[in-house]
């Protein structure tokens, strides 16, 4: 059978709104056949299980994270300012996405290994880009040597802790946060004007 890519989509919000709102764990399939207004049988004939439900939505999620990351990116900008602009363009898209962050807080545990790797398949072209953006900074003495992949996972979730506490405290992100935040994490990464001479003799 063809699938109608209209009721997919359909399917996918209406699990997202429930899996939000009731947990992963206590959302059945008939929940969710009965808010999209179909049969058991048009939701086996798109999904096999809900746990595919789940997983398409954070590979989707993802994929349109990544999306906006990448418009963010400019040729001209050198790393650091292209650092900031991922880590702005990252926290903004999520800031939009409510319901699949709380989706995230019900699963994150239990599916931890599968969702870390879905954003690592999303994200392996921009970290290809970025990884080498830092590698000639640090080659041209502009940048300390550090852990490249550490460097993006400890930056992803200082981000998500913020959208976190804002979608499940009320606590907003406010601009001089972001501010702080980049100064922090960019002057640690960063080595100061006149010191690159000093840094690299002390290798």
């Amino acid at each position: 059978m063809k699938k109608d890519p209209k009721k997919q989509d359909h399917i996918y919000a209406e699990a997202l709104r429930l899996f939000a709102e009731k947990g992963f764990p206590d959302t059945t399939i008939d929940d969710i056949v009965d808010a999209v207004g179909v049969g058991k049988g048009t939701f086996y004939s798109y999904f096999p299980n809900k746990e595919a439900v789940l997983l398409g939505l954070i590979k989707e999620s993802f994929t349109q994270a990544q999306k906006a990351i990448a418009q963010s990116y400019r040729l001209s900008g050198g790393a650091a300012e292209n650092i900031s602009r991922a880590f702005r363009a990252h926290i903004k898209f999520f800031q939009r996405q409510k319901d699949f962050i709380k989706l995230l807080e019900w699963v994150k545990v239990q599916y931890f290994s599968v969702i870390t790797t879905l954003f690592m398949d999303c994200f392996a072209q921009d970290l290809v880009r970025y990884r080498e953006m830092i590698a000639l900074e640090i080659k041209a003495g502009h940048m300390r040597r550090i852990d490249i992949d550490v460097f993006f996972l400890s930056l992803m979730g200082i981000s998500h802790m913020f959208i976190f506490r804002e979608i499940k405290m009320g606590i907003p992100i406010r601009e001089k946060d972001l501010k702080h935040i980049q100064d922090v994490i960019l002057h640690g990464l960063l080595i100061a004007s006149g010191s690159s001479k000093n840094h690299q003799e002390s290798k």
